[in-house]
């Protein structure tokens, strides 16, 4: 019985050292990619369907025990066709080689996949590849930059602004041609942050679509402008093919209308 009682102890021990080593490979930013193995040689009746662009190659980042996850964590409520939103924020954690991360719809833990093998750039899972997101070094020397987004949706809305790197917007939504939102804000400190993070992990003397990469499709009227000093230094119409860290950054200045603050009216 001693025997057993050891060997349950040595088996409990090696999980929690494995997890811990995994936890410790897996922090910085990651690239969700299909893993191309796992359909390489099965037989399908159909081929797999396109994924909806939005939750294409999501971006993950691991500090701590907290994770970012750029696909957000919302829940749709189909009675109500409505969408709440929980950030872009939650806390993970590693048992038995696979990672879960809490759901803050119920506070519940939620497996995101099962780590079989890690590298120094590469997590494979069965389904899956996590990628290392490269570190970029040729660092875009910016003050400012200036963004518009059109959308359809029984409308036409449009939204521009104006952002500098301390913070400060300049904010307009026009619904047709009538100017609905004139507004001076401050961005949220943190999701400024993640803003510049966002912009500094992308190489802009490389095409949008970088190779290795698997791209991201869907029609987009986004177009994106950089400034020093008030003189341009890059821009990008982003059209339907752009890389998932250059995508990363434009779904984070889509949304950046929930993270303004001290928001004064222009007259």
């Amino acid at each position: 019985m001693k025997y057993l009682i050891a060997l349950l102890f040595l088996a409990f021990f090696s999980c929690n050292t494995t997890d811990k080593k995994l936890n410790e490979a897996l922090q910085g930013t990651w690239i969700m990619f299909d893993n191309p193995d796992y359909y390489k040689d099965k037989e399908m009746e159909e081929p797999l369907p396109e994924p909806l662009p939005h939750f294409r190659n999501p971006v993950y980042s691991f500090e701590g025990d907290s994770i970012y996850n750029s696909n957000s964590y919302f829940y749709y409520d189909g009675e109500k066709d409505s969408i709440e939103y929980f950030g872009d924020y939650s806390t993970f954690e590693i048992k038995n080689s696979i990672i879960y991360y809490e759901y803050p719809k119920n506070n519940k833990m939620e497996p995101i996949l099962k780590i079989n093998k890690v590298t120094k750039d590469t997590i494979f899972s069965e389904g899956y590849l996590l990628v290392r997101q490269k570190v970029n070094t040729n660092l875009l020397d910016y003050d400012e930059i200036r963004f518009s987004e059109t959308n359809y949706n029984g409308a036409t809305v449009r939204v521009k602004f104006s952002l500098k790197k301390n913070g400060s917007i300049e904010y307009k939504k026009f619904r047709y041609d009538d100017l609905i939102r004139n507004e001076k804000a401050q961005v949220n400190k943190a999701y400024l942050k993640l803003i510049l993070q966002k912009v500094d992990a992308i190489d802009f003397t490389l095409p949008k679509k970088v190779k290795n990469e698997f791209i991201i499709c869907g029609k987009s009227t986004n177009k994106i402008e950089f400034y020093k000093n008030n003189k341009l230094v890059h821009k990008d119409d982003l059209d339907d093919e752009i890389s998932p860290t250059y995508y990363d950054l434009i779904n984070r200045l889509s949304t950046i209308n929930h993270y303004l603050e001290n928001i004064k009216p222009i007259k």
